[in-house]
């Protein structure tokens, strides 16, 4: 049975198809993951967050807003005296 050159390439265009709407369904799983889907209730872990460095730039952040999400905090950091400013 002899393939002509208009069923390649219908052949090759499905598989085109299909490879476009794999990466289309892919592209909109993860736009749901990081935009739309609601965010993780961090009491279903536990009641405790531990935050190292806490008292500068990221950490301090991070323990700030897990204190506003309800947690308790135990801030861990290398200079005593920050942790008693903050």
């Amino acid at each position: 049975m002899a393939f002509s050159l208009d069923d390649l390439l219908r052949g090759f265009g499905a598989l085109a198809l299909v490879y476009a709407g794999t990466l289309l369904v892919r592209f909109a799983h993860t736009l749901y993951c990081f935009f739309i889907r609601p965010a993780k209730r961090l009491q279903d872990f536990g009641e405790w967050g531990v935050v190292t460095g806490a008292t500068d730039g990221i950490g301090r952040a991070y323990a700030f807003e897990l204190a506003r999400q309800g947690l308790n905090v135990l801030v861990i950091s290398r200079t005593e005296a920050k942790l008693v400013e903050m």
